[in-house]
């Protein structure tokens, strides 16, 4: 991925992270016995699983191993 994408990429994280928020918040609102609320959940680990995934790309100019070994 072109290192220039960076910022692209920090502002889609953010705006991950607030709807990770209100999707949050709606999951505390909805009655666990609802139909939805499995959705709900569902979709809040999704997001999670998405925004984690995202965390971790580098560009190629970070690396999660060391070659110096």
């Amino acid at each position: 991925m072109n290192p220039e994408q960076k910022p692209v990429l920090y502002q889609t994280i953010a705006q991950l992270e607030a709807t990770r928020s209100m999707i949050s918040s709606l999951q505390r609102q909805v009655d666990a016995n609802h139909p939805d609320a499995d959705r709900v959940g569902d979709a809040l680990q999704h997001l999670s699983a998405a925004i984690a995934s995202l965390q971790g790309i580098h560009f190629g100019l970070e690396s999660d191993f060391s070659y110096d070994d």
